[in-house]
């Protein structure tokens, strides 16, 4: 009886040892985007993408969003003597450091990058990176 009573008592332990580990999901007032004037790519596309997670207006901890970096991709094109060429197709990819806010206080800062084939499927990979590595 008395190895049951452990066994049981160890494994309540262990679970609320566990549950309270786990970091609670962080709710967002607004995202913010910052984009360079080089890169062909308007907060509209971004904000539309972005529109499904969801934020909180009473939390003060807000998301920055700076895209750095974007390329629509490359094209190969190699001759391999005679009449031989190959045309090879990289994706492109889009770049951005995410700043998690709090007021002028950064408390998490990431970076993530999108790729694809298009702009859209560089928006939608950059946006399922986002999601993985800061709202869960």
């Amino acid at each position: 009886m008395n190895y049951l009573k452990i066994n049981v008592l160890l494994l309540m332990f262990t679970s609320i040892f566990l549950l309270s580990c786990r970091e609670s999901p962080v709710a967002f007032n607004r995202i913010e985007y910052v984009i360079p004037g080089h890169i062909n790519i308007k907060i509209d596309d971004l904000s539309s993408r972005f529109a499904e997670i969801k934020t909180d207006p009473e939390s003060s901890i807000y998301i920055v969003i700076v895209l750095y970096s974007y390329s629509s991709g490359a094209e190969t094109i190699s001759f391999s003597g005679g009449d031989d060429m190959t045309t090879v197709t990289a994706g492109g990819r889009l770049k951005a450091l995410v700043k998690v806010m709090d007021g002028k206080k950064i408390l998490r800062a990431e970076f993530a990058e999108g790729r694809g084939n298009s702009r859209e499927d560089m928006l939608s990979s950059l946006l399922q990176e986002i999601k993985l590595r800061l709202v869960q």
